[in-house]
């Protein structure tokens, strides 16, 4: 998953001296107990828990991680997971200390509301959103064949960004579909492309269309004004892991409260989250026969035509059918066609380049993938040569991983060293073949 944690935030960039003058506050919480309080203009070092260092300013702080600004432009912000943080010392001189608040993390915000409001989610909203747009749909396949793309490497916020501004230059009301295929992946990323569609819900309707849609993929489905399955959709499972283990309780904790917020401002019931996360979440529901309105429950009721959907020893998963009676979805359609149908639109009118930017993204993955393994394989072979040669194919090979680094941050992180760390070594490796060069 560290792979990719650290993809690049499209975002712009204040001059340095309106920075300074609107600086907020900003807390951090790391896993040890220790905090860190400052502000938006400080600049700070974050060392991680494996001792690898980086320089920034903490811009944001949230429940699972922090955004660290690193340089300008569209790639100058990353993402870092709080669990992997093992300290930050600010530039003026004071570092994280023990929490004196005396609690170990954030406390979670109110207890979960029952039911969900009774409506099909998402409804409302998407009806007054497509009505004052063009009857056209802005598409984005956040899918790869076979059994689909990872979140975080196939699937990542920037195109998502760059369809969301095709469509704001239409001008609001636009619906955007995201036609998803996924296994998971990191939920750094998840949180992200979820932020993004919030940000954006003011302005445009959001469909997703789901598949198999398990884990981080389930979260950004959720996060949607309405979920459309497919015959074949599956959507749930939404665990949280590290290197194949479970993340501590603490950390769930969290990630089932921001999951319940996600649930509840998408209008469905936040007691799904806990049901998905947790194999200890209880879920059930009833459904009046007259309106269709759903009632969510994270306890039996023992009511008339109550209806289970989880019990205390499964992960919540859930089918099409089931999905659409508990009041989670708000139809089925296996072709754009038939989603058009059930959007109310005349007929399916695609607009922008979601597809072209997924296919453009796809290509130089496949392209980074493949030159890293080789370039790997190249160094390991560098030991039938001289010094010198080797000096020169090396540096080379760290040119080549720093223009990686430019177009496919995310996958880079943990795949090769850090930017700053490449940079560095060209720099050593050059002095060294320097001195070669004035040998006799």
């Amino acid at each position: 998953m560290n792979a990719f944690m650290k993809l690049a935030l499209a975002v712009s960039l204040l001059l340095a001296a309106s920075t300074a003058s609107l600086a907020e506050d900003v807390s951090v919480l790391l896993p040890n107990g220790e905090s860190w309080r400052g502000d938006t203009s400080e600049e700070v070092t974050v060392r991680y828990q494996d001792g690898t260092e980086v320089t920034g300013r903490i811009t944001k702080s949230a429940d699972l991680y922090i955004v660290l600004q690193m340089g300008d432009g569209p790639d100058g912000e990353i993402l870092l997971p709080l669990s992997e943080l093992a300290s930050i010392t600010s530039g003026e001189g004071h570092s994280s200390a023990p929490d004196a608040s005396g609690d170990d993390a954030p406390a979670a915000t109110g207890e979960a509301a029952a039911g969900s409001g009774g409506n099909v989610e998402g409804d409302d909203d998407a009806t007054s959103a497509s009505s004052k747009g063009s009857k056209g749909v802005f598409y984005i396949p956040f899918r790869d064949k076979p059994f689909g793309g990872m979140v975080g490497d196939s699937i990542r916020v920037e195109e998502l960004r760059e369809i969301i501004s095709q469509a704001d230059n239409e001008g609001p009301g636009q619906i955007i579909v995201l036609d998803i295929e996924s296994g998971g992946g990191s939920v750094i990323e998840a949180i992200r492309i979820c932020e993004t569609i919030q940000e954006a819900k003011d302005r445009h309707t959001f469909v997703a269309w789901p598949g198999y849609a398990i884990s981080a993929a389930a979260y950004m489905s959720l996060a949607c004004d309405r979920i459309v399955f497919k015959s074949n959709g599956r959507l749930g499972a939404i665990t949280m892991h590290r290197s194949g283990q479970p993340v501590s309780d603490e950390e769930e904790r969290r990630w089932t409260t921001m999951l319940e917020h996600t649930l509840e401002e998408a209008g469905h019931s936040p007691y799904w989250a806990k049901a998905m996360v947790k194999n200890a979440g209880f879920l059930s529901y009833v459904k009046d026969p007259v309106t269709g309105e759903c009632e969510h429950f994270n306890q039996y009721q023992g009511l008339p035509g109550e209806v289970i959907l989880s019990t205390y020893e499964e992960n919540c998963v859930v089918n099409w059918e089931t999905a659409v009676e508990s009041c989670l979805a708000y139809g089925r359609a296996d072709s754009k066609e038939e989603l058009a149908e059930i959007l109310d639109l005349p007929s399916w009118n695609e607009l922008g380049t979601g597809q072209e930017l997924y296919d453009d993204w796809h290509r130089t993955l496949i392209k980074c993938k493949e030159d890293i393994r080789k370039t790997n394989a190249e160094l390991g072979r560098l030991g039938e040569f001289n010094r010198l040669t080797q000096i020169t194919k090396t540096i080379a090979i760290y040119r080549k991983w720093l223009r990686w680094w430019r177009d496919a941050p995310n996958y880079c992180f943990g795949k090769i060293p850090m930017e700053k760390d490449i940079e560095k070594m060209i720099e050593e490796l050059e002095l060294e073949r320097r001195n070669l060069a004035r040998r006799p």
